[in-house]
């Protein structure tokens, strides 16, 4: 069912009310249609006429989905390639479907590269009614310093400007890979 009309009546006596729903099945087509309702008699208490010749009509669904805007994520590099980032989706909300789910590029746990990566949103409506897109930026940087391994002498004085040399000393670093 793509979408429920809600007929509700005042109060009849006391608390009492009348409601009930109509429906549109897939496939009818968008326009205005006449119903029939007929009479509730509840003996003396009282007795109400409903319309008798009443419309109501269906109307196309022409508002697009509104879609919320995310904020920039920022991902510590682990290999020369950049990260795996995992990024929460936009919220996207539409008046007649509810939430709508997002699609966005490149997708949450893809590979970004080091520096900065734009991703784009869009969603789109069971009626194509397609929300405004929305951008985010990805960073992955590589701010983790070498590790360096020192083979020579366990204890040093190093007094600045001199100069220390170890010629079995190594670095390693996730992005930069290893030296010595």
């Amino acid at each position: 069912m793509l979408g429920v009309l809600v007929i509700s009546v005042g109060v009849l006596v006391g608390v009492d009310t009348l409601h009930g729903t109509l429906g549109r099945e897939e496939g009818e087509s968008v326009g205005t249609y006449a119903y029939t309702l007929g009479a509730l008699d509840a003996g003396p208490d009282y007795r109400y006429v409903l319309d008798t010749a009443a419309h109501f009509t269906i109307m196309p669904d022409v508002v697009a989905p509104d879609i919320a805007a995310h904020v920039d994520v920022s991902e510590e590099a682990v290999s020369p390639s950049g990260a795996n980032v995992t990024y929460s989706l936009p919220t996207v909300t539409d008046d007649v479907d509810g939430n709508v789910l997002p699609t966005c590029v490149p997708s949450s746990g893809s590979l970004f590269a080091l520096g900065e990566t734009h991703v784009s949103c869009s969603a789109i409506d069971s009626s194509g009614n397609a929300a405004p897109l929305t951008t985010f930026t990805v960073t992955v940087r590589d701010t983790t310093r070498p590790a360096l391994i020192l083979v020579g002498e366990p204890s040093i004085t190093y007094t600045t400007p001199a100069s220390f040399v170890d010629d079995g000393a190594q670095w390693s670093d996730a992005v930069d890979g290893t030296g010595n």
